[in-house]
């Protein structure tokens, strides 16, 4: 490899390295947000009437991860009494099937590693 090119990926490498020192974000810490969105529980957002709680009663881990959600206008009350609201029709969680998938690729689990390697432990006779 040329000389300059050796340079400019060192470069590379220590720009990287300056980068996850500021964010402090490494495999662990990602590690962690895949745990979180793992033991999300949509039952923490829903009342025991089954109606959905308010957005701010809900666990910290369900406003940061929800992808996204529908909101139907609706009316309460009667004729010049009526109040226009706002209530979530859809709500968009992330795929945990993904999710787990890739709590399952991490370098440290290999759980869906590609190639497995055996060794032959027959005994010789």
């Amino acid at each position: 490899m040329r000389r300059d090119m050796q340079e400019v990926l060192e470069c590379i490498d220590a720009l990287k390295r300056e980068r996850i020192a500021q964010l402090n974000i490494d495999a662990s810490y990602v590690l962690l947000r895949l745990v979180e969105i793992d033991q999300m529980n949509a039952a923490d957002i829903f009342s025991a009437d089954g109606s959905l709680n308010p957005l701010m009663a809900w666990p910290a881990v369900w406003r940061c991860y929800l992808s996204g959600f529908d909101m139907t206008k609706m009316f309460e009350g009667r004729s010049d009494e009526r109040e226009k609201g706002r209530f979530p029709e859809k709500i968009k969680c992330p795929d945990k099937v993904k999710n787990l998938e890739l709590i399952g690729k991490h370098i440290n689990m290999q759980a869906f590693r590609d190639r497995i390697e055996t060794e032959d432990v027959t005994p010789n006779d």
